[in-house]
C-alpha cells in the first residue's frame, strides 16, 4: 500500500471515531425525563434515542387499590415482570420534559433504599393511571 492510501485510511478512521464520539454525546443523555403517554401513564427515566426511542432505568406512577395513594415504582419490578428498557412509540407520547437535576424524584430513583418516597397527591396525578 502506498503512503497516501494509508494516510487516507487513518484519516477516515479518525473522522469516523470523532463522529461516533459526537453522536454518543448527543444521544447518550444523563438527563432524566418525565414521559406522559396517551394512556395516561407517566414514566420517568433516561431517554435513549438511538437506535430507537427508549426509556432506561424506567419508573412509573402506580396507584394503590384505594385510588387515593400513588407510589413511584420501578418498571422492571411491575407485576408483569418486564425486562430491559421501555421502548417508546412517538405516536403515543403526549409530552416529554426533562427533570431538574436536584429533583426529589431523581434522588429517590438513584437511591430508593436510603430515603422516603416522594409523596404524590392523588388529585394531582394524571387521570387513568
Amino acid at each position: 500500500m502506498s503512503r497516501l492510501t494509508i494516510s487516507l485510511i487513518v484519516l477516515v478512521c479518525s473522522l469516523a471515531l470523532a463522529l461516533g464520539v459526537f453522536l454518543y454525546r448527543q444521544f447518550a443523555s444523563e438527563t432524566y425525563y418525565a414521559v406522559y403517554l396517551e394512556t395516561g401513564d407517566l414514566y420517568f427515566g433516561k431517554i435513549s434515542r438511538f437506535p430507537r426511542l427508549a426509556l432506561t432505568e424506567a419508573w412509573f406512577l402506580e396507584r394503590g387499590a384505594a385510588q387515593e395513594s400513588i407510589k413511584l415504582a420501578r418498571f422492571d419490578e411491575a407485576f408483569w415482570q418486564p425486562r430491559g428498557t421501555l421502548l417508546l412509540n412517538n405516536n403515543n407520547i403526549v409530552w416529554m420534559a426533562p427533570l431538574a437535576p436536584g429533583s426529589r424524584i431523581i434522588d429517590y430513583m438513584k437511591n430508593p433504599a436510603s430515603q422516603e418516597p416522594p409523596r404524590v397527591d392523588a388529585s394531582l396525578a394524571p387521570p387513568g393511571n
